[in-house]
C-alpha cells in the first residue's frame, strides 16, 4: 500500500493549483471550455474521495493532519464576521469582570472525558 503523503495529499494539491491556473486563463481572456474542465476536476476529486474514505481510520486521521498542517502554514488572514467579534467581544468583557466564573482547562477536559466515559 502507498503511504498516505504520496498518495492522497500530492493529487489534492495538483488539483487545487490547476484550479488556479485555469481559474488565472480564464481572467487572462483565453478561450477554452471552462465548465468542461471544472466538471471533470470535479468527478476527479469525487473519485479520489471515495477512494480516500476506503482507507484504514488513522490514514484518514493522518490525512486529516497533514491536510491541517498545509492550511497552517499558508499565510492567510481570514477575516472574522463582524458578528462573531461582537460576540468574542463580549464573552472576553464578560470574563474580565468577573474571572472566577470560569473554570480551568484541565478540569473542563476531566468534565467532558467524564461524561463521555459512561
Amino acid at each position: 500500500m502507498c503511504s498516505l503523503r504520496a498518495f492522497a495529499l500530492p493529487r489534492f494539491v495538483a488539483i487545487r493549483r490547476f484550479q488556479r491556473a485555469v481559474g488565472d486563463l480564464a481572467l487572462a481572456g483565453k478561450q477554452f471550455d471552462l465548465q468542461g474542465v471544472l466538471n471533470a476536476l470535479e468527478l476527479t476529486m469525487i473519485q479520489a474521495i471515495s477512494e480516500l474514505q476506503k482507507l484504514p481510520l488513522h490514514e484518514r486521521l493522518q490525512l486529516v493532519e497533514d491536510l491541517w498542517d498545509s492550511i497552517a502554514l499558508e499565510d492567510i488572514n481570514l477575516d472574522v464576521p463582524q458578528w462573531q467579534q461582537d460576540e468574542l467581544d463580549r464573552r472576553d468583557e464578560e470574563f474580565r469582570k468577573n474571572i472566577n466564573l470560569g473554570i480551568p482547562w484541565s478540569v473542563a477536559k476531566d468534565l467532558i472525558r467524564g461524561r463521555h466515559d459512561v
